[in-house]
């Protein structure tokens, strides 16, 4: 028999006491109370979701939930809630536009980010005939002078590139033929420098376009700048005349 147990059938227990209650107290070998006081108290978590850390050294603490979608880590040699990092490249907005004139993508350029890539694909009602162009805006105002840009065409039945110039143009050229259904499209990507200390946007973007996706008639690579102090917060998609169908993607870069 234990000692406890020993001890409980010597003598006769108080009658608030069980012979199971002093088992309860066999192996004990130091002062039951401070045993008592080193553990740490449930009430200590008071939310769901809270969890234990050590804020020193024998010091238990609280770190109470964080948000949805933060990540634990570290800041000052403690555990901490925070945003999770996305890494590189943030995908800040997509979204499509069907048979329409005008395409405005507003409030997707911030302070946030320094630079930008953008990815579009697009084609035209009215086909080949059609020139795809791209402007800024600025507070729902749409930019429409002062592109200035330079650049080389390489159609699929020509010797040699064409160049492409503009200065103080109404907008940015990004394609000559865009096509006139899902399998005769655009598709490019803009890569976009935003809110230098002399007030221009640097912008450059490489093109594909033709009769199908998987062989392109025309090859544009154009790169510029627009000489104006706004600090744009979006762009629009347009095109020489007819109508657009298409599809954008809008990706933040970290410094």
């Amino acid at each position: 028999m234990t000692k406890a147990r020993d001890i409980a059938s010597a003598i006769p227990a108080p009658s608030t006491i069980s012979s199971a209650e002093l088992g309860y107290l066999d192996g004990v070998t130091s002062a039951i109370q401070t045993q008592l006081d080193a553990k740490t108290a449930k009430s200590t978590l008071t939310t769901t979701g809270d969890i234990y850390y050590a804020s020193g050294a024998n010091t238990p603490a609280r770190l109470g939930i964080g948000s949805s979608s933060q990540v634990l880590t570290v800041s000052g040699g403690v555990p901490t809630w925070a945003t999770a990092s996305s890494g590189a490249m943030t995908k800040i907005t997509s979204g499509r536009f069907d048979n329409v004139a005008t395409v405005d993508i507003d409030g997707c350029l911030t302070t946030t980010y320094y630079s930008y890539v953008i990815k579009i694909w697009a084609y035209s009602n009215l086909g080949n005939t059609e020139d795809f162009y791209w402007r800024f805006r600025y507070g729902g105002t749409t930019q429409t002078s002062q592109y200035s840009a330079g650049g080389m065409r390489q159609d699929r039945n020509d010797a040699s590139p064409t160049a492409m110039n503009s200065d103080n143009a109404g907008q940015w050229l990004l394609s000559n033929h865009m096509g006139s259904s899902d399998t005769e499209f655009t598709y490019l990507t803009v890569n976009l420098v935003r809110w230098l200390s002399n007030g221009r946007s640097i912008f450059f973007s490489a093109t594909g376009s033709g009769p199908s996706a998987d062989t392109p008639a025309q090859i544009l690579l154009t790169g510029g700048n627009v000489a104006n102090g706004e600090n744009y917060d979006g762009f629009r998609l347009l095109s020489s005349s007819g109508n657009i169908t298409g599809r954008y993607e809008v990706y933040g870069l970290q410094q």
